[in-house]
Protein backbone atom coordinates (compact mmCIF):
# COMPACT_ATOMS: atom_id res chain seq x y z
CA UNK A 1 0.00 0.00 0.00
CA UNK A 2 3.14 2.19 0.53
CA UNK A 3 0.77 5.07 2.69
CA UNK A 4 0.92 6.52 5.63
CA UNK A 5 -2.14 5.34 8.33
CA UNK A 6 -1.18 7.93 10.74
CA UNK A 7 -1.32 10.20 8.28
CA UNK A 8 -4.52 9.33 6.78
CA UNK A 9 -6.11 9.23 10.22
CA UNK A 10 -5.16 12.58 10.64
CA UNK A 11 -6.67 13.71 7.08
CA UNK A 12 -9.98 11.46 8.21
CA UNK A 13 -10.05 13.36 11.25
CA UNK A 14 -9.69 17.13 9.90
CA UNK A 15 -12.30 16.42 7.40
CA UNK A 16 -14.60 15.24 10.22
CA UNK A 17 -13.72 18.24 12.10
CA UNK A 18 -14.35 20.78 9.47
CA UNK A 19 -17.73 19.26 7.58
CA UNK A 20 -18.63 19.01 10.71
CA UNK A 21 -19.26 15.04 10.62
CA UNK A 22 -20.22 13.26 13.73
CA UNK A 23 -17.84 10.66 15.20
CA UNK A 24 -19.95 8.34 14.60
CA UNK A 25 -20.19 8.06 10.90
CA UNK A 26 -19.67 4.13 9.63
CA UNK A 27 -16.31 4.73 7.52
CA UNK A 28 -15.07 1.86 4.83
CA UNK A 29 -11.55 2.27 3.77
CA UNK A 30 -11.68 0.93 0.01
CA UNK A 31 -8.26 -0.67 0.51
CA UNK A 32 -9.95 -3.55 2.59
CA UNK A 33 -12.01 -4.28 -0.70
CA UNK A 34 -9.44 -6.79 -1.54
CA UNK A 35 -7.04 -9.23 -1.68
CA UNK A 36 -3.95 -7.69 -2.61
CA UNK A 37 -1.04 -10.12 -1.77
CA UNK A 38 -1.40 -12.13 -5.15
CA UNK A 39 0.26 -14.98 -3.92
CA UNK A 40 -1.99 -17.91 -5.26
CA UNK A 41 -3.64 -18.65 -1.99
CA UNK A 42 -6.84 -15.95 -2.40
CA UNK A 43 -8.71 -14.92 -5.29
CA UNK A 44 -6.64 -13.03 -8.33
CA UNK A 45 -7.06 -9.65 -8.98
CA UNK A 46 -9.60 -10.29 -11.97
CA UNK A 47 -11.33 -12.22 -10.01
CA UNK A 48 -12.15 -9.64 -7.48
CA UNK A 49 -12.65 -7.38 -10.29
CA UNK A 50 -15.11 -8.94 -11.83
CA UNK A 51 -17.04 -9.13 -8.61
CA UNK A 52 -17.28 -4.81 -9.68
CA UNK A 53 -16.86 -3.99 -5.72
CA UNK A 54 -16.43 0.27 -6.55
CA UNK A 55 -19.30 -0.13 -8.95
CA UNK A 56 -21.46 -1.67 -6.18
CA UNK A 57 -20.10 0.40 -3.62
CA UNK A 58 -21.31 3.32 -5.53
CA UNK A 59 -24.98 2.11 -6.33
CA UNK A 60 -25.52 1.65 -2.71
CA UNK A 61 -28.58 4.00 -1.74
CA UNK A 62 -26.72 4.20 1.69
CA UNK A 63 -23.69 6.84 0.10
CA UNK A 64 -26.57 9.26 -1.72
CA UNK A 65 -26.69 12.55 -0.73
CA UNK A 66 -30.27 12.09 -0.75
CA UNK A 67 -30.61 9.47 1.44
CA UNK A 68 -28.30 10.96 4.43
CA UNK A 69 -25.14 9.43 2.53
CA UNK A 70 -21.44 11.51 2.54
CA UNK A 71 -20.62 10.15 -0.50
CA UNK A 72 -16.69 9.28 -1.12
CA UNK A 73 -13.62 10.46 0.10
CA UNK A 74 -10.52 10.71 -1.60
CA UNK A 75 -7.59 11.56 0.93
CA UNK A 76 -4.26 12.59 0.13
CA UNK A 77 -0.66 12.03 2.38
CA UNK A 78 2.89 12.81 2.01
CA UNK A 79 3.73 9.54 1.51
CA UNK A 80 2.03 9.07 -1.91
CA UNK A 81 1.37 11.67 -4.49
CA UNK A 82 -2.60 10.77 -5.07
CA UNK A 83 -2.45 11.69 -8.79
CA UNK A 84 0.40 9.31 -9.32
CA UNK A 85 -1.94 6.22 -8.49
CA UNK A 86 -4.01 5.53 -11.93
CA UNK A 87 -6.14 2.85 -9.99
CA UNK A 88 -7.11 6.99 -7.59
CA UNK A 89 -8.07 8.84 -10.15
CA UNK A 90 -10.12 6.13 -12.42
CA UNK A 91 -12.16 5.77 -8.53
CA UNK A 92 -12.62 9.23 -8.34
CA UNK A 93 -13.99 9.76 -11.85
CA UNK A 94 -16.55 7.00 -11.16
CA UNK A 95 -17.77 8.17 -7.95
CA UNK A 96 -17.75 11.84 -9.83
CA UNK A 97 -20.03 10.38 -12.62
CA UNK A 98 -22.19 8.37 -10.52
CA UNK A 99 -25.20 9.89 -9.65
CA UNK A 100 -26.40 11.03 -6.80
CA UNK A 101 -22.54 10.47 -5.06
CA UNK A 102 -20.84 13.25 -3.78
CA UNK A 103 -16.62 13.56 -4.12
CA UNK A 104 -14.64 15.14 -1.49
CA UNK A 105 -11.45 15.27 -0.66
CA UNK A 106 -8.61 15.72 2.23
CA UNK A 107 -5.28 16.25 2.51
CA UNK A 108 -2.75 15.30 5.83
CA UNK A 109 -1.54 18.15 7.56
CA UNK A 110 1.97 16.74 6.87
CA UNK A 111 0.69 17.17 2.72
CA UNK A 112 -0.26 20.69 3.32
CA UNK A 113 2.67 21.98 4.89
Amino acid sequence: WGDDVEEFQDALSSWRAQEYVPGSLRVWQFLFAGYHCDDGLGPTMATQSNLRPLARLLESQALKARRGGRGVLAISTSAVDFASRLWCVYEVELASAAEGVDVAFAMSAANTA
